[in-house]
């Protein structure tokens, strides 16, 4: 995004990396509602801080990674607190989210690794049980079966900011157990 060049960067990595005079990562949000990981590197020359590289990959990659390894599909959802409907719907036009904002009362799906996968475990959502803690459970859909784990994503700064969800399909490894 040439036309961002010059804004201020006002993150808790780049923070720290300032504090600590040494690498610093972890997740952030954005201002348009990306979620990233980032990693920041302070460059030194002399033994003196001159800069620093920063490298971001949006949490939507590493979910298409973490599913193709699980053989499962993968939701990311972001709690709306720590974001607005105006950023977010700003950040659809940019990054093409798959949610909508009013599909659930606290989360908006950011990416999904398949269209209408967060269909599977809607009512979960929107009853909004997405504790602190990384949770596996079961999900029955007429005759499927699902397993679903939640990974907390929480923020570089402490905020409990979003969640990567794994589902997998079960249906047929219990049929087979049944046997």
């Amino acid at each position: 995004k040439p036309e961002w060049y010059g804004d201020a960067v006002d993150r808790f990595t780049l923070h720290a990396a300032e504090r600590s005079g040494e690498d610093a990562w972890g997740i952030e949000l954005g201002p348009l509602s990306s979620v990233t990981l980032r990693c920041i590197r302070p460059q030194k020359k002399d033994g003196k801080v001159i800069g620093y590289i920063e490298l971001g990959m949006e949490t939507d990659q590493f979910a298409k990674e973490v599913a193709q390894q699980a053989d499962a599909e993968a939701i990311t959802v972001l709690r709306k607190k720590y974001t607005s409907k105006e950023r977010f719907e700003k950040g659809k036009e940019v990054y093409g989210f798959a949610g909508s904002w009013e599909a659930y009362p606290d989360f908006v799906v950011l990416s999904e690794t398949s269209p209408g996968a967060s269909s599977t475990i809607g009512s979960w959502l929107a009853e909004g049980d997405l504790t602190a803690e990384t949770k596996v459970f079961n999900i029955k859909q007429g005759e499927k079966t699902f397993l679903c784990g939640t990974v907390p994503l929480p923020e570089a700064s402490g905020r409990d900011l979003a969640r990567l969800i794994l589902i997998r399909d079960e249906t047929e490894i219990g049929r087979a157990s049944c046997r």
